[in-house]
């Protein structure tokens, strides 16, 4: 495939077009060095489903935070992925993960996929107000509880609509009064809050209604501001 000899990257783009990397405490600092900007990442939070691609691909609940960079949007690649070249924007300061991808032998990254992931408290837990915030919203849109929820409406147990509601209501509230205020850029609340409520409950099967999540936003609204 192009005389290159076995063992060595073809430049196919195949890995970046699947998605960005989960990044790990040697990431840290190109985060703080804004090589890898806040708005460009977002955080899957401990308790949402997973797929673990590593070891087999089965949906699993996330352990702990998971900090992803995006994908492009209307894709699934890696945001700085370049598909006119096949490159990356960032190549001389790639995440751990893209360092030591090796599409044909994997032992590596798998034996580095789940140790020191890097989460949300390792880049902000130390600002206490922000952090205040973000502890708050995982108590109350708790996403392991989400998923048990959404799983038990699934399965015709109607019982936890209001519940699912009041989340979807408190998350929309929240995140609306942070980028109304200016506290926090829009862009970087995927990676502050997780991504909101109500995709992820669509992406378990489950809809809120619009005016019921309207009037929970409503009751809410107050607080927040």
């Amino acid at each position: 495939m192009g005389g290159e000899p076995a063992g060595t990257c073809r430049r196919c783009g195949t890995c970046c077009r699947r998605g960005g990397p989960a990044l790990h405490l040697a990431d840290k600092a190109l985060v703080v060095a804004g090589h890898l900007p806040f708005t460009h990442l977002y955080t899957i939070r401990a308790g949402e489903l997973v797929r673990d691609d590593v070891t087999g691909g089965a949906l699993i609940p996330a352990p702990a935070d998971i900090v992803k960079v995006r994908e492009a949007p209307g894709s699934r690649a890696c945001v700085f992925f370049e598909p006119a070249c096949n490159g990356c924007a960032i190549y001389d300061q790639r995440p751990l993960e893209c360092r030591i991808l090796r599409c044909w032998d994997t032992a590596e990254i798998r034996r580095c996929y789940r140790r020191e992931r890097l989460g949300r408290a390792d880049l902000v837990g130390h600002i206490a107000g922000l952090w205040d915030l973000v502890a708050e919203h995982d108590r109350r849109c708790d996403a392991g509880k989400l998923v048990r929820l959404a799983g038990r409406r699934r399965m015709g147990d109607l019982g936890g609509a209001a519940e699912l509601s009041g989340m979807v209501g408190y998350d929309e509230a929240l995140r609306e009064g942070l980028a109304a205020d200016g506290r926090v850029p829009a862009a970087m609340l995927d990676f502050l809050l997780g991504r909101p409520v109500k995709v992820l409950l669509r992406t378990l099967g489950v809809t809120v209604r619009e005016e019921t999540s309207r009037q929970e936003t409503a009751a809410t609204g107050g607080a927040i501001a």
